[in-house]
């Protein structure tokens, strides 16, 4: 079994199409303060759910549910968005 690298953090060890699927969700999501004037960035999130997210994002790419089942893809993300935060932090010293 290979060792996990140093210099590769995890988050960026993943496929193509995950980055696809993160980048358009956080995309989605993000955008909402710029749509709707007066909506927090803390907020936005909490307007459009991640699974209707998701849905759009297979519907948008032409994906069935047999090629893209919502539930696996919400603990894709999350475990994606947790790497992501992980690997902004600083580490201490």
């Amino acid at each position: 079994m290979p060792h996990e690298s140093k210099l590769l953090p995890r988050f960026l060890r993943r496929e193509s199409f995950d980055f696809v699927m993160f980048g358009y969700v956080m995309g989605m999501r993000s955008g909402i303060p710029k749509v709707l004037p007066g909506v927090s960035p803390e907020k936005a999130p909490k307007l459009i759910p991640l699974e209707d997210a998701l849905t759009t994002f297979a519907r948008d790419m032409g994906l069935t549910s047999d090629e893209f089942h919502v539930p696996t893809q919400v603990t894709r993300f999350n475990r994606m968005l947790k790497d992501f935060y992980n690997s902004q932090r600083t580490p201490k010293e």
